[in-house]
């Protein structure tokens, strides 16, 4: 759990749900976290990239579900998570997870 300081609350993340395309060259992760309970919060932004606190991509939603799609196989990722409250003022990010998208298992051919 994270104390966000500049709006309050907490995001906890946690892995939700792993989606894997079995012959394509990407990957998607679907990452889910507590919802933050101050009344105020109008959106969260989910940064990722490949490197240790430098977060070279970001999705904003409404909700406490994102999807990151186009992710490469064998790659490690780091996420981190912010709130954003009505006045358009952004948490500190949360405590950063990392997540490596595994290489698919190919299905096997029937005989």
């Amino acid at each position: 759990m994270v104390i966000i300081s500049r709006i309050g609350g907490c995001i906890r993340i946690v892995f939700f749900l792993l989606l894997s395309c079995g012959i394509c060259e990407a990957e998607s992760v679907t990452i889910q976290w507590a919802q933050n309970p101050e009344q105020d919060i109008a959106s969260y932004r989910l940064y990722y990239g490949v490197t240790s606190g430098n977060y070279t991509n970001q999705i904003d939603v409404l909700t406490t579900t994102a999807t990151a799609s186009g992710l490469a196989i064998d790659t490690k990722y780091f996420f981190a998570v912010t709130a954003f409250d009505t006045d358009g003022l952004e948490s500190q990010k949360s405590t950063e997870i990392a997540y490596t998208v595994p290489t698919p298992t190919p299905t096997p051919t029937p005989t």
